[in-house]
Protein backbone atom coordinates (compact mmCIF):
# COMPACT_ATOMS: atom_id res chain seq x y z
CA UNK A 1 0.00 0.00 0.00
CA UNK A 2 1.19 3.50 -0.51
CA UNK A 3 1.38 5.13 3.00
CA UNK A 4 2.43 8.97 2.44
CA UNK A 5 -1.25 10.77 1.81
CA UNK A 6 -2.51 8.31 -0.95
CA UNK A 7 -5.95 10.75 -0.28
CA UNK A 8 -3.76 13.94 -1.16
CA UNK A 9 -2.52 12.58 -4.21
CA UNK A 10 -5.03 9.98 -5.58
CA UNK A 11 -5.43 12.15 -8.63
CA UNK A 12 -2.01 11.58 -9.42
CA UNK A 13 -1.51 8.09 -8.87
CA UNK A 14 -1.40 6.77 -12.45
CA UNK A 15 1.98 8.33 -11.97
CA UNK A 16 5.03 6.47 -10.77
CA UNK A 17 7.30 5.78 -7.40
CA UNK A 18 10.05 7.64 -8.29
CA UNK A 19 11.64 10.61 -10.44
CA UNK A 20 8.70 10.14 -12.49
CA UNK A 21 7.42 10.02 -9.06
CA UNK A 22 7.72 7.30 -6.71
CA UNK A 23 6.31 7.01 -3.55
CA UNK A 24 7.14 4.20 -0.65
CA UNK A 25 5.56 1.84 2.49
CA UNK A 26 8.11 3.88 5.03
CA UNK A 27 8.19 7.62 5.81
CA UNK A 28 12.18 7.72 5.93
CA UNK A 29 14.33 5.36 4.17
CA UNK A 30 17.33 5.22 6.54
CA UNK A 31 20.86 3.82 4.83
CA UNK A 32 20.95 0.24 4.83
CA UNK A 33 17.48 0.04 5.86
CA UNK A 34 15.87 -2.30 3.39
CA UNK A 35 12.64 -0.54 1.81
CA UNK A 36 10.48 -2.03 -1.55
CA UNK A 37 7.83 0.04 -3.38
CA UNK A 38 4.28 -1.66 -3.66
CA UNK A 39 1.97 0.17 -6.46
CA UNK A 40 -1.87 -1.90 -7.56
CA UNK A 41 -0.53 -5.06 -6.52
CA UNK A 42 3.14 -4.77 -7.73
CA UNK A 43 5.83 -4.95 -5.19
CA UNK A 44 9.37 -3.41 -5.95
CA UNK A 45 12.51 -4.87 -4.78
CA UNK A 46 13.22 -5.40 -0.89
CA UNK A 47 17.19 -3.80 -1.23
CA UNK A 48 19.34 -1.23 0.35
CA UNK A 49 22.06 1.00 -1.33
CA UNK A 50 24.57 -1.50 0.01
CA UNK A 51 22.61 -4.23 -2.17
CA UNK A 52 22.71 -1.94 -5.13
CA UNK A 53 26.62 -0.84 -4.63
CA UNK A 54 25.95 2.56 -4.03
CA UNK A 55 24.33 3.40 -7.09
CA UNK A 56 26.80 1.44 -9.22
CA UNK A 57 23.53 -0.98 -10.60
CA UNK A 58 19.80 -1.09 -9.46
CA UNK A 59 17.29 -4.19 -9.08
CA UNK A 60 14.08 -4.74 -10.81
CA UNK A 61 11.00 -6.69 -9.82
CA UNK A 62 7.61 -6.41 -11.22
CA UNK A 63 7.91 -3.53 -13.30
CA UNK A 64 9.22 -1.59 -10.40
CA UNK A 65 13.28 -0.67 -10.04
CA UNK A 66 14.94 0.66 -7.30
CA UNK A 67 18.32 2.77 -7.62
CA UNK A 68 20.57 4.74 -4.72
CA UNK A 69 20.73 7.91 -4.79
CA UNK A 70 22.01 9.81 -2.03
CA UNK A 71 21.86 6.86 0.08
CA UNK A 72 18.59 6.46 -0.02
CA UNK A 73 16.88 3.99 -1.96
CA UNK A 74 14.67 5.50 -4.53
CA UNK A 75 11.71 3.64 -6.81
CA UNK A 76 10.78 3.99 -10.65
CA UNK A 77 7.52 2.09 -11.58
CA UNK A 78 7.10 1.53 -15.36
CA UNK A 79 3.96 1.93 -16.59
CA UNK A 80 3.54 1.45 -19.94
CA UNK A 81 4.11 -1.54 -22.51
CA UNK A 82 7.50 -1.85 -24.55
CA UNK A 83 7.53 -4.57 -27.76
CA UNK A 84 4.37 -6.18 -26.44
CA UNK A 85 5.56 -6.54 -22.92
CA UNK A 86 3.41 -5.46 -20.26
CA UNK A 87 4.41 -3.30 -17.50
CA UNK A 88 5.03 -5.83 -14.26
CA UNK A 89 6.74 -8.32 -16.96
CA UNK A 90 9.68 -5.42 -17.91
CA UNK A 91 12.26 -6.97 -15.92
CA UNK A 92 12.62 -10.50 -17.65
CA UNK A 93 12.30 -8.72 -21.03
CA UNK A 94 14.70 -9.80 -22.84
CA UNK A 95 16.66 -6.79 -23.82
CA UNK A 96 17.29 -5.91 -20.40
CA UNK A 97 20.46 -6.50 -18.63
CA UNK A 98 21.35 -7.38 -15.35
CA UNK A 99 22.27 -4.19 -13.12
CA UNK A 100 21.29 -1.69 -15.83
CA UNK A 101 17.45 -2.21 -15.51
CA UNK A 102 15.02 0.76 -17.24
CA UNK A 103 11.40 0.74 -18.51
CA UNK A 104 12.00 1.44 -22.28
CA UNK A 105 14.53 -0.48 -24.88
CA UNK A 106 17.61 2.70 -25.35
CA UNK A 107 16.88 4.18 -22.33
CA UNK A 108 19.89 5.34 -20.04
CA UNK A 109 22.02 2.87 -18.43
CA UNK A 110 23.73 3.34 -14.81
CA UNK A 111 27.35 5.16 -15.04
CA UNK A 112 30.85 3.02 -14.60
CA UNK A 113 32.91 3.55 -11.76
CA UNK A 114 33.29 7.72 -12.21
CA UNK A 115 34.90 9.73 -9.54
CA UNK A 116 35.33 12.86 -9.15
CA UNK A 117 36.05 14.40 -12.79
CA UNK A 118 35.09 11.51 -14.32
CA UNK A 119 32.15 11.38 -17.16
CA UNK A 120 28.92 9.95 -16.30
CA UNK A 121 27.56 7.06 -18.29
CA UNK A 122 25.40 7.73 -21.61
CA UNK A 123 22.43 5.96 -23.10
CA UNK A 124 21.26 5.21 -26.73
CA UNK A 125 21.35 1.40 -26.45
CA UNK A 126 19.33 -1.20 -23.99
CA UNK A 127 21.69 -0.78 -20.45
CA UNK A 128 23.63 2.52 -21.93
CA UNK A 129 27.20 2.60 -21.97
CA UNK A 130 29.14 2.72 -18.79
CA UNK A 131 31.46 6.06 -17.51
CA UNK A 132 35.27 6.68 -17.69
CA UNK A 133 37.06 5.70 -14.72
CA UNK A 134 38.30 8.67 -11.90
CA UNK A 135 39.37 9.08 -9.15
CA UNK A 136 37.49 9.42 -5.40
CA UNK A 137 33.96 8.29 -5.64
CA UNK A 138 31.20 5.89 -6.99
CA UNK A 139 29.94 6.14 -10.62
CA UNK A 140 26.90 9.01 -11.18
CA UNK A 141 24.02 7.00 -13.37
CA UNK A 142 23.23 10.46 -15.47
CA UNK A 143 25.27 13.12 -17.42
CA UNK A 144 26.09 15.84 -14.85
CA UNK A 145 26.03 18.85 -17.40
CA UNK A 146 29.25 19.76 -16.68
CA UNK A 147 29.84 19.32 -12.81
CA UNK A 148 31.75 16.70 -11.00
CA UNK A 149 31.00 13.63 -9.94
CA UNK A 150 31.68 12.61 -6.08
CA UNK A 151 30.62 9.24 -4.69
CA UNK A 152 27.89 8.97 -7.04
CA UNK A 153 26.33 12.58 -6.89
CA UNK A 154 26.62 15.34 -9.44
CA UNK A 155 27.94 18.05 -8.19
CA UNK A 156 27.00 21.84 -8.97
CA UNK A 157 28.36 24.08 -11.50
CA UNK A 158 28.38 27.89 -11.32
CA UNK A 159 27.28 28.80 -14.56
CA UNK A 160 27.89 32.74 -14.60
CA UNK A 161 29.04 35.44 -11.81
CA UNK A 162 27.14 38.92 -12.08
CA UNK A 163 28.96 41.71 -14.09
CA UNK A 164 30.01 44.76 -11.96
CA UNK A 165 27.93 46.93 -14.28
CA UNK A 166 24.91 45.01 -12.27
CA UNK A 167 25.58 46.06 -8.86
CA UNK A 168 25.64 45.09 -5.77
CA UNK A 169 22.78 41.55 -5.22
CA UNK A 170 20.16 42.48 -3.11
CA UNK A 171 17.33 39.51 -3.75
CA UNK A 172 17.80 37.70 -7.10
CA UNK A 173 15.07 35.58 -8.92
CA UNK A 174 15.20 33.32 -12.04
CA UNK A 175 13.18 32.29 -14.60
CA UNK A 176 13.71 29.72 -17.74
CA UNK A 177 13.15 29.31 -21.37
CA UNK A 178 14.49 26.22 -23.30
CA UNK A 179 17.96 28.46 -23.93
CA UNK A 180 18.34 30.65 -20.85
CA UNK A 181 17.90 31.56 -17.50
CA UNK A 182 16.84 35.12 -16.82
CA UNK A 183 17.71 36.89 -13.73
CA UNK A 184 16.75 39.64 -11.79
CA UNK A 185 17.34 41.27 -8.00
CA UNK A 186 20.30 42.98 -9.28
CA UNK A 187 21.13 46.59 -8.13
CA UNK A 188 18.95 48.19 -11.42
CA UNK A 189 19.56 45.34 -14.34
CA UNK A 190 17.45 42.50 -15.76
CA UNK A 191 19.76 40.14 -17.87
CA UNK A 192 19.85 36.59 -19.31
CA UNK A 193 22.92 33.79 -19.49
CA UNK A 194 23.10 30.86 -21.21
CA UNK A 195 21.97 27.60 -19.58
CA UNK A 196 25.05 25.93 -20.62
CA UNK A 197 27.11 28.98 -19.23
CA UNK A 198 28.84 31.83 -20.39
CA UNK A 199 28.66 35.78 -20.60
CA UNK A 200 25.55 37.37 -19.24
CA UNK A 201 23.72 39.96 -20.93
CA UNK A 202 21.72 43.04 -19.87
CA UNK A 203 18.26 43.07 -21.30
CA UNK A 204 16.87 46.35 -19.43
CA UNK A 205 17.77 50.31 -19.09
CA UNK A 206 18.87 51.34 -15.81
CA UNK A 207 15.89 51.31 -13.50
CA UNK A 208 15.49 53.73 -10.34
CA UNK A 209 14.98 50.25 -8.13
CA UNK A 210 15.63 46.80 -7.96
CA UNK A 211 13.43 43.67 -10.09
CA UNK A 212 11.59 42.11 -7.45
CA UNK A 213 9.92 39.68 -9.69
CA UNK A 214 10.83 38.41 -12.94
CA UNK A 215 9.06 35.80 -15.46
CA UNK A 216 9.17 34.77 -19.11
CA UNK A 217 6.91 34.34 -21.94
CA UNK A 218 7.74 32.62 -25.71
CA UNK A 219 9.11 36.36 -26.70
CA UNK A 220 9.43 38.96 -23.73
CA UNK A 221 11.33 38.80 -20.31
CA UNK A 222 8.76 40.85 -17.47
CA UNK A 223 9.79 41.92 -14.37
CA UNK A 224 8.06 44.23 -11.70
CA UNK A 225 10.06 47.06 -10.34
CA UNK A 226 10.30 46.78 -6.26
CA UNK A 227 9.43 50.61 -5.11
CA UNK A 228 7.62 52.23 -8.25
CA UNK A 229 5.44 49.00 -8.48
CA UNK A 230 5.74 49.37 -12.23
CA UNK A 231 5.39 46.52 -14.87
CA UNK A 232 8.42 46.28 -17.21
CA UNK A 233 8.69 44.19 -20.32
CA UNK A 234 11.61 44.02 -23.02
CA UNK A 235 11.73 41.37 -25.99
CA UNK A 236 13.62 38.48 -25.20
CA UNK A 237 16.30 39.24 -27.45
CA UNK A 238 16.78 42.92 -26.03
CA UNK A 239 15.43 46.19 -27.25
CA UNK A 240 12.90 48.80 -26.77
CA UNK A 241 11.59 48.21 -23.41
CA UNK A 242 7.95 49.01 -22.16
CA UNK A 243 6.27 50.36 -18.96
CA UNK A 244 3.36 50.28 -17.05
CA UNK A 245 1.92 51.79 -14.01
CA UNK A 246 0.73 49.76 -11.33
CA UNK A 247 0.97 49.86 -7.57
CA UNK A 248 3.71 50.75 -4.97
CA UNK A 249 6.45 48.72 -3.81
CA UNK A 250 5.35 45.57 -6.49
CA UNK A 251 6.80 42.13 -5.77
CA UNK A 252 4.27 39.69 -7.13
CA UNK A 253 4.27 38.53 -10.80
CA UNK A 254 2.41 35.71 -12.79
CA UNK A 255 1.60 35.18 -16.52
CA UNK A 256 -0.58 33.82 -18.83
CA UNK A 257 -1.26 33.37 -22.49
CA UNK A 258 -2.86 36.67 -22.71
CA UNK A 259 -2.14 38.80 -19.88
CA UNK A 260 0.87 39.93 -17.32
CA UNK A 261 -0.50 40.12 -13.54
CA UNK A 262 1.51 41.73 -11.26
CA UNK A 263 0.32 43.19 -7.54
CA UNK A 264 1.83 45.13 -4.83
CA UNK A 265 0.52 47.46 -2.33
CA UNK A 266 -3.24 47.46 -2.02
CA UNK A 267 -4.03 46.05 -6.01
CA UNK A 268 -3.60 43.74 -8.40
CA UNK A 269 -3.27 44.94 -12.02
CA UNK A 270 -3.13 43.22 -14.72
CA UNK A 271 -2.09 44.42 -18.43
CA UNK A 272 -2.91 43.32 -22.39
CA UNK A 273 -0.16 41.85 -23.84
CA UNK A 274 -1.84 42.46 -27.02
CA UNK A 275 -2.95 45.53 -26.53
CA UNK A 276 -1.35 47.39 -23.51
CA UNK A 277 -4.44 48.00 -21.59
CA UNK A 278 -3.61 47.83 -17.63
CA UNK A 279 -6.55 47.49 -15.63
CA UNK A 280 -6.90 47.41 -11.60
CA UNK A 281 -9.06 43.56 -10.66
CA UNK A 282 -8.33 42.90 -6.71
CA UNK A 283 -8.52 45.91 -4.44
CA UNK A 284 -6.89 44.71 -1.57
CA UNK A 285 -7.35 45.54 2.37
CA UNK A 286 -5.35 48.34 3.75
CA UNK A 287 -1.52 47.60 4.42
CA UNK A 288 -1.99 44.07 2.73
CA UNK A 289 0.97 43.65 0.29
CA UNK A 290 1.21 40.85 -2.35
CA UNK A 291 4.37 39.15 -2.05
CA UNK A 292 4.30 36.10 -4.54
CA UNK A 293 1.80 35.15 -7.39
CA UNK A 294 1.04 32.08 -9.70
CA UNK A 295 -1.82 31.79 -12.70
CA UNK A 296 -2.85 27.96 -13.07
CA UNK A 297 -5.47 27.17 -15.62
CA UNK A 298 -8.29 30.30 -14.41
CA UNK A 299 -7.18 31.08 -11.27
CA UNK A 300 -4.81 33.69 -10.17
CA UNK A 301 -2.81 33.01 -6.65
CA UNK A 302 -1.31 34.96 -4.53
CA UNK A 303 0.42 35.22 -0.78
CA UNK A 304 -0.01 38.44 1.13
CA UNK A 305 2.13 39.34 3.95
CA UNK A 306 2.11 38.79 6.40
CA UNK A 307 1.37 35.01 5.03
CA UNK A 308 -2.46 35.30 3.88
CA UNK A 309 -3.19 32.96 0.68
CA UNK A 310 -5.97 34.03 -1.47
CA UNK A 311 -7.61 32.56 -4.95
CA UNK A 312 -10.01 34.35 -7.06
CA UNK A 313 -10.86 33.67 -10.95
CA UNK A 314 -9.92 37.05 -12.81
CA UNK A 315 -13.59 39.21 -13.61
CA UNK A 316 -15.03 37.94 -10.40
CA UNK A 317 -15.80 40.10 -7.34
CA UNK A 318 -14.87 38.07 -4.46
CA UNK A 319 -11.72 36.05 -2.99
CA UNK A 320 -11.40 32.73 -1.28
CA UNK A 321 -8.52 32.71 1.25
CA UNK A 322 -7.10 29.34 1.74
CA UNK A 323 -5.21 29.51 4.43
CA UNK A 324 -3.56 32.21 6.93
CA UNK A 325 -0.35 33.26 8.95
CA UNK A 326 -1.45 30.76 11.32
CA UNK A 327 -1.87 27.82 9.00
CA UNK A 328 2.16 28.32 8.09
CA UNK A 329 2.22 30.79 5.23
CA UNK A 330 4.43 33.06 6.96
CA UNK A 331 6.92 32.62 4.10
CA UNK A 332 4.69 33.35 1.32
CA UNK A 333 6.74 30.74 -1.10
CA UNK A 334 3.94 28.47 -2.94
CA UNK A 335 3.48 26.74 -6.05
CA UNK A 336 0.46 25.12 -7.54
CA UNK A 337 0.63 21.80 -9.07
CA UNK A 338 -2.51 19.82 -10.62
CA UNK A 339 -5.31 19.81 -8.05
CA UNK A 340 -3.03 21.35 -5.21
CA UNK A 341 -0.92 24.24 -3.55
CA UNK A 342 2.12 23.94 -2.13
CA UNK A 343 4.70 25.79 0.61
CA UNK A 344 7.01 26.11 2.59
CA UNK A 345 7.22 27.53 6.26
CA UNK A 346 10.17 27.74 8.52
CA UNK A 347 11.33 24.03 8.52
CA UNK A 348 7.78 22.46 7.42
CA UNK A 349 6.29 21.66 3.54
CA UNK A 350 3.01 21.84 3.41
CA UNK A 351 0.32 21.27 0.97
CA UNK A 352 -3.81 21.80 0.63
CA UNK A 353 -6.35 21.29 -2.44
CA UNK A 354 -6.29 24.26 -4.55
CA UNK A 355 -10.15 24.51 -3.51
CA UNK A 356 -9.69 25.29 0.04
CA UNK A 357 -9.91 21.97 2.93
CA UNK A 358 -7.39 20.68 5.01
CA UNK A 359 -3.83 21.26 5.21
CA UNK A 360 -1.91 18.23 5.35
CA UNK A 361 1.95 18.77 6.91
CA UNK A 362 4.02 16.51 3.77
CA UNK A 363 7.47 16.90 5.97
CA UNK A 364 9.17 18.64 8.49
CA UNK A 365 13.42 18.66 8.51
CA UNK A 366 15.51 20.63 10.21
CA UNK A 367 17.91 22.96 8.61
CA UNK A 368 16.15 22.45 5.11
CA UNK A 369 13.15 24.95 4.46
CA UNK A 370 14.30 28.38 6.60
CA UNK A 371 11.30 30.80 5.00
CA UNK A 372 13.73 33.91 5.22
CA UNK A 373 15.28 32.59 2.32
CA UNK A 374 13.78 29.50 0.86
CA UNK A 375 12.20 29.14 -2.69
CA UNK A 376 10.29 26.40 -3.87
CA UNK A 377 9.77 25.02 -7.83
CA UNK A 378 7.99 22.24 -9.66
CA UNK A 379 7.34 20.53 -12.77
CA UNK A 380 4.56 18.80 -11.59
CA UNK A 381 5.82 16.00 -10.08
CA UNK A 382 8.84 16.92 -7.63
CA UNK A 383 8.85 19.97 -5.88
CA UNK A 384 12.58 21.40 -5.69
CA UNK A 385 13.24 23.57 -2.47
CA UNK A 386 16.38 25.43 -1.23
CA UNK A 387 17.14 27.54 1.65
CA UNK A 388 20.07 28.94 3.71
CA UNK A 389 21.52 25.25 4.19
CA UNK A 390 21.12 23.12 0.12
CA UNK A 391 18.79 22.25 -2.42
CA UNK A 392 16.31 19.89 -1.64
CA UNK A 393 14.11 17.55 -3.46
CA UNK A 394 10.44 16.12 -2.01
CA UNK A 395 8.59 13.59 -4.73
CA UNK A 396 5.24 14.71 -3.01
CA UNK A 397 4.38 11.50 -1.56
CA UNK A 398 7.52 10.19 -0.76
CA UNK A 399 9.79 10.29 2.49
CA UNK A 400 11.28 13.94 3.26
CA UNK A 401 12.98 15.79 1.12
CA UNK A 402 16.50 14.55 0.77
CA UNK A 403 19.12 16.84 -0.30
CA UNK A 404 20.32 17.24 -3.43
CA UNK A 405 22.95 19.61 -3.05
CA UNK A 406 24.71 21.63 0.21
CA UNK A 407 25.47 24.53 1.09
CA UNK A 408 28.78 25.18 3.32
CA UNK A 409 28.87 28.95 3.45
CA UNK A 410 25.86 30.56 4.62
CA UNK A 411 24.83 32.97 4.52
CA UNK A 412 27.06 34.13 1.23
CA UNK A 413 26.15 31.59 -0.95
CA UNK A 414 22.15 30.44 0.50
CA UNK A 415 20.09 30.33 -2.23
CA UNK A 416 17.76 33.19 -3.13
CA UNK A 417 15.65 31.71 -6.10
CA UNK A 418 15.27 28.30 -7.76
CA UNK A 419 13.53 27.38 -10.87
CA UNK A 420 13.73 23.75 -13.03
CA UNK A 421 13.38 22.37 -16.08
CA UNK A 422 13.81 18.86 -17.54
CA UNK A 423 17.60 18.36 -17.39
CA UNK A 424 18.33 20.29 -14.15
CA UNK A 425 17.79 22.39 -11.11
CA UNK A 426 19.11 26.69 -11.38
CA UNK A 427 19.36 28.68 -8.70
CA UNK A 428 20.71 32.39 -7.95
CA UNK A 429 22.79 33.13 -4.62
CA UNK A 430 24.94 36.36 -3.70
CA UNK A 431 27.68 35.42 -6.19
CA UNK A 432 26.21 33.97 -9.41
CA UNK A 433 23.95 31.28 -10.95
CA UNK A 434 24.01 28.05 -10.58
CA UNK A 435 23.41 24.86 -12.00
CA UNK A 436 22.90 20.95 -10.77
CA UNK A 437 21.85 18.16 -13.09
CA UNK A 438 18.44 16.32 -12.07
Amino acid sequence: MITRDLALRAAQEERRCSRHSWTLTVATVALGVATSCSYFNREGPDVTCADLDNGRINACQDGIIATCHDGRVNYQVCTEAVGGVEPNDLCGAAWQQQGAYSCGQGAAGTGGAAGSGGSAGTGGTSGGTGGTSGSGGAGCTKDCLGGACVDGQCQPVQISGYPYSWGNIQDCHVALDATFVYVGGTAFDVGRVPKSGGTPVSLSQKQTSKASRVAVDDHRVYWTEHFSGDLHSVPKSGGAQQEYAGGVDSFGLALDADYAYWGGSYRISRMQKASGIVEEIVELPSGDNVIYMAKSGADLFWCEYPGVLRVIVPGEQAWTTLATEAAGVNGCRFVVADSWVYWTSADDLRAMSREGGQITTLATASESLDHDYSSIATDGEALYICGKYGVFVNYMNSAPPYKLVTFDGWPWDACRDIAVDEDAVYWCDNSGLWRVAR
